[in-house]
């Protein structure tokens, strides 16, 4: 069977179509219908939902002969996308000779949290500052031009690498100094936004697959500052890896069929360290033999609270404080730590990919064009282009927005002709970015997924909202939310205002303080600390608390 695909094509109002095609031939075997075959092409076509018709993200285009639609295609699709050639990739099979487009998605110009230790010109000091994924740079204040010329006098430069679901940052230090960043869409989103989906996709013989992009992805970070740096891989002693429990177990090609089911029983949690063409395989800069720079994987709690948390918490000094902290990674894990230096309890909560526009009609990641505020004074969006759709931010200020003008009810309800038809926040001469029903539900599911597992881990803790000194809200949409507007529709206690502090990508930051901490020679002492702070940790499992139900219920109200 032959089909061309016209990758990252521009498709015009007319139907007609800008970009460059190319032909493949396949035999797509029983039940495949064009997603699978689209991934197995190693072309990527977003999929919050992993293929099962939810999302409604997969949207290809047909130039000419589109397949009669299905219902599907139906409830996700708007009239015009229909008549125009529009259908959802996991709802057809392939055919002879067809020929079909994927619209560009914009994920190359996503913003990707880095890292930024100085004030960051959105007055977050201390905190992470955003990059674009096709432009990382340099971090603020060096020149590349600085850098060119170093001959390598040793070896002591290190790869500090924050493994996320949805993204990849790798930073260079230098001894103590980051010199440089390069960021990119974890390309694994292709079998669906969140580790369920990648679960399911591994456990379904998917693993290897998965393993070769996120080694692309890592690789192809890496050569790009390598490059830019003039460095040769000689220079080079170590690779620092955190991420959650799945993304190390797929890295690593280890079966994932112990994360799907209970127990929950991961292969390890250990840290680790290896050799790079352990980990790397026959990846490599070049051709003249193995590399002998040393992998080092941060160590993880359990199945689904992992090492990116335990990196966090390192970076916010939890095992020396007596303080009473929370950290909350609002991703779609929704890992969450409570506690100090003497105990830590820990849990997760399947908050979904909605916080990062994610399974919602009218969501698009962090990219230009995007509406990330919504507010008395109108609407702002990404680089300041015309609104395509809303990310979290922007979900989050828009449901608080909509509450308090009453055009949604407490219960979530949309009010008047509005529950048929959504709301449009670009008005009604505006371009069309509507909030549904089901998207409300969606974001509604996610936010009282959070609340209730905050609730859950201070009764378990026995650390009241009131007794909390601290919430640090960990990543991208932590960094941007308007946390007076998470408040307001009930995600976060209105016990913490006035207590919120946004700590960025405090998973990179952690592998970072490693890294500065390793070549200052102190490396035996920070592998200590990594352990103690595992050891303090203690996982509420709300999957078996009788309470999470009931509370996720009473935090469902806006």
């Amino acid at each position: 069977m032959n089909i061309t695909v016209i990758e990252s094509g521009k498709v015009h109002t007319d139907g007609s179509v800008q970009g460059n095609g190319r032909q493949y031939a396949f035999d797509p075997g029983d039940g495949r219908n064009l997603l699978h075959c689209l991934r197995e092409l190693g072309i990527s076509v977003p999929n919050d939902c992993g293929g099962n018709g939810r999302c409604g993200k997969c949207k290809v285009f047909f130039p000419e002969g589109a397949p009669e639609a299905t219902e599907g295609d139906l409830e996700k699709l708007s009239p015009e996308e229909l008549e125009l050639g529009y259908r959802l990739a996991c709802m057809h099979a392939p055919g002879e000779d067809m020929v079909i487009v994927i619209p560009e998605s914009g994920e190359d110009a996503m913003e990707i949290l880095g890292t930024q230790v100085h004030t960051t010109d959105a007055g977050k000091p201390g905190m992470t500052e955003p990059m674009a994924s096709a432009d990382m740079g340099i971090i603020r204040g060096k020149e590349t031009e600085d850098l060119q010329e170093d001959k390598c006098p040793d070896d002591n430069y290190r790869f500090a690498i924050d493994l996320g679901t949805t993204t990849v940052v790798v930073a260079l230090l230098k001894g103590t100094e980051v010199i440089g960043t390069e960021a990119c869409v974890n390309h694994q989103r292709r079998f669906g936004a969140d580790v369920i989906s990648r679960i399911q996709a591994s456990m379904e013989g998917k693993g290897e697959a998965l393993r070769e992009i996120i080694l692309d992805d890592l690789m192809g970070a890496m050569e790009k500052l390598k490059e830019r740096l003039h460095l040769s891989e000689n220079c080079i002693r170590q690779v620092i890896i955190a991420g959650n429990t799945t993304m190390l177990h797929l890295l690593l090609g280890y079966p994932c069929a112990g994360l799907g089911h209970a127990p929950f029983k991961p292969v390890t949690l250990e840290m680790g360290r290896d050799s790079f063409d352990s980990v790397f395989g026959r990846r490599n800069f070049n051709n003249d033999g193995k590399i002998a720079w040393e992998v080092l994987l941060f160590p993880g709690f359990s199945a689904f609270v992992g090492a990116d948390i335990i990196s966090g918490l390192y970076f916010c000094d939890m095992q020396t404080v007596s303080a009473n902290r929370l950290l909350v990674d609002l991703g779609t894990n929704g890992e969450m730590a409570l506690g100090n230096n003497k105990k830590i309890y820990v849990t997760s909560t399947a908050a979904g990919p909605a916080f990062e526009g994610g399974n919602l009609s009218c969501g698009v990641g962090s990219i230009p064009g995007a509406v990330c505020h919504v507010g008395e004074d109108g609407i702002t969006t990404i680089g300041d282009k015309t609104p395509i759709g809303l990310c979290g931010t922007g979900v989050i200020e828009a449901l608080a927005y909509m509450k308090r003008h009453g055009i949604m009810d407490e219960n979530g309800l949309l009010q008047g002709d509005f529950f048929e038809t959504g709301y449009n926040i670009c008005g009604k001469f505006g371009p069309k970015v509507v909030i549904t029903q089901e998207d409300i539900r969606q974001v509604q599911m996610a936010k009282a997924a959070i609340r209730a597992g905050i609730e859950i881990l201070s009764l378990r803790s026995g650390i009241s909202c009131e007794e909390i000194d601290e919430l640090a809200l960990a990543g991208g949409f932590g960094y941007y939310l308007d946390t007076e507007a998470a408040v307001e529709i009930g995600m976060l206690p209105k016990e913490m205002a006035g207590k919120i502090r946004a700590v960025g990508n405090s998973s990179l930051e952690g592998v970072i303080r490693y890294g500065r901490e390793a070549a200052a020679g102190r490396e035996e002492a920070q592998e200590e600390i990594l352990m103690k702070i595992q050891g303090l940790g203690e996982e509420i499992s709300l999957a078996e608390d009788p309470l999470f139900r009931e509370k996720f219920l009473e935090y469902m109200r806006f």
